[in-house]
């Protein structure tokens, strides 16, 4: 069984301070709080993908949508937990309303090995190479695109359409004309004392219609993409 679950302070709850115990807001920092509500035993592996959204409006503190294997549980009375179990039921030719947190990022070969490739970065770095720029200022300008369409553009060519197969096809599903790309990130993660990681974000949001249901429920339960442990890769849908 699956659960879907929207985690919120009660911010007028007199232990409200209390039950932050520790700060969060981090792509790492929030993946450590948020077990919390999954306890497991030590070296237990993931089994909840989460997306967290920003202070919005009176609301002070982010809340957090998970999906998991396991009813989460509040690890103090200020939080309000609401589970329910989730079994999404889809069918081909469905159109549905999604918002998506990736990390887009494509394997390549390179000296013999493959390696994950930020997909803007790429498209950034093709540019600079047809020009023989070393940065993108020096890009001249009729050849430099606006930040925005680039990454617009590159996400789609991720994404992929029936006539160039992409990750949302192989998740069972097509994106349509209304794409909306925001928030590009680039994040750079402590490991105590090792290298740290390097990952970026962008947020995803429009009508997509299913072509593969098998697959897109899986998509819905098991996530997409890379990055899951930093908030990444849950596929929120609703209908329109």
């Amino acid at each position: 069984m699956n659960y879907f679950t929207r985690i919120e302070l009660d911010e007028r709850h007199p232990g409200a301070r209390e039950a932050l115990g520790h700060a969060f807001g981090s792509a790492r920092s929030d993946h450590q709080f948020l077990w919390r509500f999954f306890p497991a035993a030590d070296g237990s592996a993931r089994d909840f993908l989460f997306r967290r959204f920003d202070p919005e409006g009176e609301r002070q503190q982010a809340l957090f949508y998970c999906v998991s294997q396991r009813p989460a549980v509040a690890p103090h009375p200020a939080w309000q937990v609401q589970s329910r179990e989730y079994a999404p039921q889809v069918g081909t030719g469905d159109r549905l309303r999604f918002d998506l947190r990736v990390n887009p990022t494509q394997a390549r070969e390179r000296d013999g090995k493959s390696r994950r490739d930020d997909v803007v970065m790429h498209a950034k770095k093709r540019i600079m190479a047809e020009h023989g720029a070393t940065r993108w200022a020096d890009v001249p300008e009729a050849g430099r695109p606006p930040l925005y369409e680039l990454t617009h553009k590159s996400i789609r060519d991720w994404l992929g359409d029936s006539s160039r197969p992409g990750i949302a096809i192989r998740n069972g599903f097509r994106v349509l004309d209304d794409l909306r790309v925001d928030s590009y990130l680039q994040h750079r993660i402590p490991r105590g004392g090792q290298r740290e990681i390097t990952l970026s974000t962008v947020d995803l949001s429009g009508t997509l219609e299913v072509d593969d249901p098998t697959a897109f429920a899986s998509a819905l339960l098991g996530g997409i993409g890379h990055a899951k442990a930093f908030g990444c890769g849950l596929l929120l849908v609703r209908r329109p």
